[in-house]
């Protein structure tokens, strides 16, 4: 499996860790470091100049914290999800469906992490 430091690298530069880890309840659907290497390509950019366009990366990030408790099961299918930290709905990069493939971490503050194989995007429409 993959490792999450460009998302550790993205949370750093946003400050984002102390706003959502303050979060009574949420799901974090925690992209790969294939998943942003792939967003990466699609956005024609390397990782440092998409972690200095702090407000892409803040908007990106925000569309992985879905407030509230995650539904239990090894495998959910995310397509317009609407109760983000952004308070958008959100699709994955290129428009596909990210598959959540499992639970990493449940925290005592009722934060729950799952790994999710796409970088969730803002929706055009929204």
């Amino acid at each position: 499996m993959s490792g999450f430091s460009t998302l550790a690298a993205a949370l750093g530069a946003t400050g984002l860790t102390e706003t959502v880890f303050s979060l009574d309840e949420a799901c974090i659907f925690a992209p790969t470091d294939d998943a942003f290497a792939a967003l990466l390509s699609e956005l024609g950019l390397d990782a440092p100049a998409l972690l200095a366009d702090t407000d892409l990366v803040t908007g990106v990030l925000t569309h992985h914290v879905h407030l509230g408790a995650c539904e239990d099961g090894p495998l959910l299918m995310l397509n317009d999800q609407d109760a983000t930290l952004a308070g958008d709905t959100v699709t994955s990069a290129g428009g596909t469906e990210a598959t959540v493939s499992e639970t990493t971490a449940v925290c005592d503050s009722g934060i729950t992490v799952k790994v999710v194989d796409a970088v969730l995007m803002p929706d055009a429409e929204a």
